[in-house]
């Protein structure tokens, strides 16, 4: 399958790589710069997305999944803690097999969601396998088409609002208030502490392009 390797899915995986780089050093960035990068990068992404190659044919096995449920979460805090306030539910645009309903999503969640499939697909990618690339391509494609797509383009939406909508002259040291505390977890059943063994961890530093 020549399309594994082709201008476009290259393209589109250094794209990529450079989101999931940018939400796992979101910490180094001022709430105000953090959102002027996504509304950057995200539009670029649907475009790379976009171009992927189409095709019809099917993978011989499955996708490997490297991210564990960890791993989400972690991303997903990070994210919100840079969003801080801004960080709430906003409606998804609904995808064409249920036309007639909104879903309801954090922001920090919909930027996780996207991560999850990219990270996994690079990952794919660093493999070198055929049929590992083969079959991440073919699943990118259609998770693009149905799910993480349609995330993306209402957190575009939901961070145009706030960059020019947005009249609230929080102050950005305050991220620590607001939305961001929906998503920290419960006293009453505390994560065990990051200790440095998830992929997040030992693949970080592989992925440093600045954007």
């Amino acid at each position: 399958m020549e399309n594994i390797l082709d201008k476009n899915t290259i393209e589109f995986l250094t794209v990529a790589n450079e989101y999931c780089a940018f939400l796992e050093k979101s910490e180094k960035f001022t709430r105000k710069d953090f959102i002027a990068k996504m509304q950057k990068i995200l539009p670029l992404l649907y475009l790379k997305a976009a171009m992927l190659p189409q095709t019809d044919d099917y993978a011989d096995g499955e996708a490997e999944v490297f991210l564990s449920e960890y791993d989400y979460e972690y991303i997903k805090n990070k994210t919100s803690q840079s969003l801080g306030s801004i960080d709430g539910y906003i409606n998804i645009f609904p995808s064409e097999d249920n036309y007639a309903e909104y879903e309801q999503a954090e922001i920090s969640e919909c930027a996780a969601d996207i991560y999850q499939d990219l990270k996994n697909f690079a990952e794919n990618y660093r493999s070198g396998s055929d049929e590992a690339m083969k079959a991440a391509l073919i699943q990118c494609v259609g998770n693009f088409k149905d799910y993480w797509g349609m995330r993306l383009i209402s957190l575009q939406a939901a961070l145009h609002r706030v960059v020019y909508l947005n009249t609230d002259d929080d102050d950005e040291e305050n991220t620590d208030n607001g939305r961001d505390a929906i998503n920290r977890v419960s006293t009453a059943d505390p994560q065990p502490e990051y200790n440095g063994n998830s992929l997040i961890n030992n693949f970080l530093e592989n992925y440093h392009k600045k954007i």
